[in-house]
C-alpha cells in the first residue's frame, strides 16, 4: 500500500487537484480518500483535492495498473472543501 499522505501545495492559497482515469485496471490498486474505498471501473474519472484530503491507494496484486493523472493548481477559493 502507498502510505496515506496529503500532497504539498506549492502555491500560496491555492489547491493541489487530480483527475484519475484508470485505462488497465488490475486486481487491487483501489484508490483510499479520508478512510473510504473508490474502485473505479475502466474510464471512470475520480477528481479530489490531494492537498485537502488525506489519500492512499491499496497494493496493485496482480500484473499492471495504467492510470492517468492530471493534476492542477486551483485557487482555493475556486475549490468548496
Amino acid at each position: 500500500m502507498v502510505w496515506e499522505h496529503k500532497d504539498s501545495a506549492t502555491i500560496p492559497d491555492h489547491v493541489i487537484y487530480h483527475c484519475n482515469i484508470v485505462t488497465k485496471k488490475p486486481k487491487g490498486g483501489v484508490t483510499i480518500i479520508n478512510g473510504h474505498e473508490y474502485d473505479i471501473d475502466e474510464n471512470d474519472l475520480l477528481c479530489y483535492a490531494v492537498s485537502e484530503l488525506t489519500h492512499s491507494v491499496s497494493l496493485v496484486e496482480d500484473n499492471l495498473r495504467i492510470m492517468w493523472i492530471f493534476g492542477f493548481h486551483l485557487p482555493r477559493a475556486f475549490i468548496n472543501l
